[in-house]
C-alpha cells in the first residue's frame, strides 16, 4: 500500500513537472506572439506617421505657393493702381513744371 502511494505521487509529480513544463512552453509562445503583433503594430504606426508627415508637407507647400501667388497679386494689383494715379497726375506735373520755367 504504501509502495502504492509511493508510485501515485511520483506519478502526480512527474505529470505535474509535465504540465508545468508545457505551461512555460505555452507562455513563450504567446509572448512570442504578442511580440510579433506588437512590431507589427509599431512597423504600421510608422508608416502610418510616414504618410502623415508626407501629407502634411504637400499642404504646407501648396499653402505656401497659395501664399505667394496671393502676395504677388496683390503686389501686381498695388503697381497698376501706383502706374494709374502716376498716369493721372503726370498732366499736373508737367503744367508745374511748365508754370515754374516760366
Amino acid at each position: 500500500m504504501l509502495q502504492e502511494a509511493m508510485k501515485t505521487l511520483e506519478d502526480a509529480e512527474a505529470k505535474a513537472a509535465e504540465i508545468v513544463k508545457e505551461a512555460g512552453k505555452k507562455a513563450e509562445a504567446i509572448q512570442a506572439e504578442a511580440k510579433e503583433k506588437a512590431n507589427a503594430m509599431i512597423v504600421d504606426a510608422n508608416a502610418g506617421s510616414k504618410t502623415d508627415l508626407a501629407a502634411i508637407a504637400v499642404d504646407q507647400k501648396k499653402l505656401e505657393t497659395d501664399l505667394a501667388e496671393e502676395a504677388l497679386k496683390e503686389a501686381s494689383d498695388e503697381i497698376a493702381s501706383l502706374k494709374k494715379r502716376a498716369s493721372e497726375r503726370e498732366g499736373e506735373a508737367v503744367e508745374l513744371v511748365i508754370k515754374q520755367l516760366l
